[in-house]
């Protein structure tokens, strides 16, 4: 099935290479038995007529199957069934998937299909979704000595046939960088392995034969015994044109359905099935219950609303209680359909289709935690008049996994492994990329990859693919042996000119990453080989070139050191190519793209994209030669307002009642219960930084004490060479907050904007609990074209700038609150000093020229110089 992708695209499955277990004849049906049932069994199939006993017929797997699963990873099968009246859990039916052996039993149950067409499932063996019992702990019990293996083969009630072929017990050849980081590493929430066939079923509330434990509604003209007809298994809804808003369909008796909790592992899924070329719109809301009865227009405290816009493009209008949250456009899909509306514990909603593959991802920004909430489900018109058409065949209720993975944003001393693009999910880390026309018209999903491609004939299509709009590889220690690898898995024999971009700033949606940007480009030649370059285009001239390769590898590696950027590509590498933007503490993000090439049709196979990364040692301790002070530091602020320092009031943000001065320092808030734009701010009478000529030598450092304890910690920090400027526009903006909503609610957040600040920003996330150990201090560090912002010991953030050098100059501000105009907060100020940092090897003759001019003493300068010819020291 192809799967073309809207504004926040789909995804498929990231292809691995499946090694079977059962040997030669894996796949072989031939041995196959049917319990309960007439059935045939051939080499390639076999198929049942299952009697009509009240018992659930299972296909019994041969004893060449069974034995030690523990190495095997996944289960592969192909199934269809169709006839009689779809059941589930009667007639003793015990489970999809069965596995017994000595150390007990597990089943799973596979996402409902009876339609009577071959489909493709694959289950994981590693816990998610299986119920154990008689004795089983893990599913590692069962595993070990598999004695039974059987498949249901009966799904209906009356008279119903099943088939079943292609059965493989299979482990996946794994992946240089499939290992998960260390739990002490991660936080934010990483995709997880969430097809429609990987989850448990857990309850259907709508069957499509009975309406029981429902309630029917109308409104706005909208009439349930006048425009709905259940009859076969569907209920059709059919509202005329001409009926304004009118809306009709069910709610659930009770409530039925709670907001999964901050910090659980299982999401909230409800699933539609419903016909999906017969259907034109359905409506999901989420209501109170003590408001179930009134308009979910009105009541409901989110409402998700799908409709089919033509030409195969359906779009989500989200709304929550007191305004829309966000419209998107996706694919609307065609025949027998499944959706799911995944209600994560970030308090983000996710919709996926019935592969797994995500097609929306709405983060909530209200807390809804614990909610209860009555279902309503039903048909509304998808524009006012219009004419609404609905084919609902059921409706259930199942937990999902959530599931948190390595997470590349900490700031981390140690090893990292990720995967950046596993194929199937894009937002919130990728978005889709493209310079012309409607990216979903040449791109979809198919056979587990990312396709991109567009005939010859369109010439306006130079490019497109996906871009990460915040950094994915973040060069922590990036230092002496440091090294980050970048792989690609690609499907080459089916792939054309491509490239892969890496740039510290942010970009437009359709722009190409900017000049300052490493790329890898291949491009076909004129005698049908490929080569690519690998350079930065600020090194045209130092571009590293390998030519010769019979296609697109299938795989090919970025290898990222102090030194530069190596490509590997099969057996090959090329010389290192220098990248002024890969540099200790920098963030860069990714772009993947196909080109246009200069004959013949575009074309990008993508199947996933792995990091697999080491930091350097550990920063060192300054070193000065013996007897040699470090550079003094002075101090700005010390906790007390004074002349140095203006206080600032705005309109009704008035510092005498937000500010406040006592022993852990000087506070600054935000007006409550609710901010307004207007804020105070703490400014510096005049410069407190100054740069000149030592800037080439040795950086200049700003220390900020803060109080870590302080419990809606937020605020900012600005610089501007101007006093006018210092809140209204500045030139650097530093953010440090603890999040209060949204999916990283509790986690602090470091961020940075610079020089342009539409371009120039970027922030990390801290993982939950870190201001435990944080003592406070924030280290912000202007270099020669550098700005580093240092938490502890380790750089968070280093971007480069072209406003610290030689003559730059900067007042400083303080202002409460994030970066939005209603950001809630405040910030307690304890200390703030600046200076010169102390560089390795300090002797006492290059000291008195980093020292400023006042605190110079030529007599003692000529001493130390006499002292340091006759020791050796310069």
């Amino acid at each position: 099935m192809k799967y073309p992708l809207g504004s926040l695209a789909l995804a498929a499955l990231l292809a691995f290479s499946m090694v079977a277990l059962a040997g030669p004849e894996a796949g072989d049906m031939s041995d196959w038995r049917v319990s309960r049932a007439e059935f045939e069994a051939g080499a390639a199939v076999v198929t049942a007529q299952p009697h009509s006993d009240d018992t659930t017929s299972y296909f019994v797997a041969p004893d060449r199957l069974l034995g030690d699963w523990s190495a095997a990873t996944a289960i592969r099968l192909e199934k269809r069934s169709s006839g009689g009246r779809y059941f589930a859990g009667g007639y003793d039916d015990i489970g999809d998937i069965v596995l017994k052996g000595p150390g007990g039993v597990a089943s799973y149950r596979l996402a409902r299909d009876h339609s009577g067409k071959w489909r493709e499932f694959r289950l994981p063996l590693y816990g998610a979704g299986w119920s154990l019992s008689d004795g089983a702990q893990d599913l590692s019990d069962v595993l070990d000595d598999v004695t039974a293996f059987h498949i249901r083969a009966e799904y209906g009630v009356g008279r119903d046939r099943a088939a079943l072929r292609g059965v493989e017990i299979v482990s996946v050849a794994p992946s240089p960088v499939a290992a998960e980081e260390p739990a002490a590493q991660t936080g934010e929430e990483a995709a997880p392995d969430t097809s429609a066939d990987e989850v448990a079923e857990a309850r259907i509330l709508f069957d499509g034969e009975s309406l029981e434990g429902w309630e029917s509604f109308g409104f706005s003209a909208g009439s349930f015994d006048g425009h709905a007809r259940l009859a076969e298994g569907v209920l059709r809804f059919d509202i005329p044109d001409g009926k304004g808003w009118a809306k009709t369909g069910l709610r659930s008796a009770d409530p039925v359905i709670t907001m999964p909790a901050r910090g659980t592992e299982k999401a909230r899924a409800v699933t539609l099935r419903l016909d999906a070329t017969a259907s034109n719109t359905v409506t999901l809301a989420f209501t109170p219950p003590e408001a179930a009865e009134e308009d979910p227009y009105r009541t409901s405290d989110l409402r998700l609303q799908l409709r089919r816009e033509g030409d195969g493009l359906g779009k989500l209008q989200a709304t929550k209680h007191g305004g829309r949250l966000v419209e998107v456009e996706f694919p609307w899909p065609a025949g027998a359909t499944q959706l799911n509306v995944i209600l994560r514990p970030d308090q983000v909603v996710e919709l996926r289709d019935g592969d797994g593959n995500q097609l929306a991802w709405l983060p909530i920004e209200t807390e809804y935690d614990g909610r209860e909430w009555v279902l309503q489900v039903y048909a509304q018109v998808p524009g006012k008049n219009d004419a609404a058409r609905l084919a609902l065949e059921e409706v259930g209720l199942r937990d999902w996994p959530h599931e948190t993975g390595p997470d590349y944003s900490v700031i981390t001393g140690g090893p990292r492994r990720a995967r950046l693009f596993d194929g199937r999910t894009l937002a919130p880390r990728w978005t889709p990329t493209w310079n012309t026309g409607a990216f979903r018209d040449v791109a979809r999903l198919e056979d587990g990859a990312l396709r991109v491609d567009w005939p010859e004939g369109r010439k306006r299509i130079k490019m497109a693919g996906i871009y990460s709009p915040d950094p994915v590889l973040w060069l922590d220690r990036f230092r002496e042996d440091a090294q980050a690898r970048i792989t690609l898995h690609l499907d080459g024999a089916a792939s054309r000119d491509f490239a892969l971009a890496l740039q510290q700033r942010y970009n437009l949606v359709g722009n190409w990453p900017g000049g300052g940007n490493y790329a890898m480009t291949w491009r076909r030649q004129a005698d049908g080989s490929y080569s690519l370059i690998s350079g930065a285009r600020s090194y045209r001239d130092r571009s590293v070139e390998l030519t010769g390769f019979e296609a697109i590898p299938d795989e090919v590696a970025l290898v990222l050191t102090p030194e530069g950027v190596v490509v590997e590509a099969e057996g090959r590498r090329t010389a290192p190519a220098p990248l002024a933007e890969a540099h200790d503490g920098a963030g860069l993000r990714l772009w993947i793209y196909a080109l246009r090439p200069e004959t013949g049709d575009a074309a990008l196979v993508l199947r996933g994209i792995d990091l697999d990364q080491r930091q350097g040692p550990e920063p060192r301790p300054v070193w000065t030669a013996s007897g040699v002070e470090p550079l003094p530091q002075e101090t700005l602020f010390a906790g007390r307002l004074s002349e140095d320092w203006t206080a600032e009031s705005n309109g009704d943000a008035r510092f005498e009642d937000l500010a406040q001065e006592d022993a852990s320092g000087l506070t600054l808030a935000r007006n409550a219960p609710k901010p307004h734009r207007q804020r105070i701010a703490l400014k510096s009478a005049a410069p407190v930084v100054d740069l000149d000529e030592r800037i080439a030598e040795t950086p200049f450092d700003l220390r900020f004490q803060f109080d870590p304890t302080v419990a809606d910690f937020a605020g900012r920090i600005l610089l501007a060479d101007r006093a006018k400027d210092i809140t209204g526009s500045p030139d650097y903006a530093i953010t440090l907050r603890r999040l209060t909503s949204g999916p990283n609610a509790g986690r602090f957040e470091l961020a940075l904007l610079a020089d342009h600040f539409s371009y120039g920003k970027w922030r990390r996330l801290l993982p939950p609990g870190w201001e435990a150990v944080w003592d406070g201090t924030l280290r912000v560090t202007l270099d020669d074209g550098r700005i580093d912002l240092r938490l502890d010991r380790d750089i968070g953030i280093s971007a480069l700038t072209g406003r610290s050098k030689n003559g730059s100059s900067y007042y400083l501000g303080l202002v409460p609150g994030g970066p939005e105009r209603q950001d809630g907060g405040r910030i307690t100020l304890k200390e703030i000093t600046a200076g010169w940092r102390t560089p390795d090897g300090l002797t006492a003759p290059w000291r008195w020229r980093l020292l400023d001019d006042d605190a110079f003493d030529a007599e003692a300068f000529l001493q130390d110089l006499a002292d340091s010819l006759e020791t050796g020291e310069e």
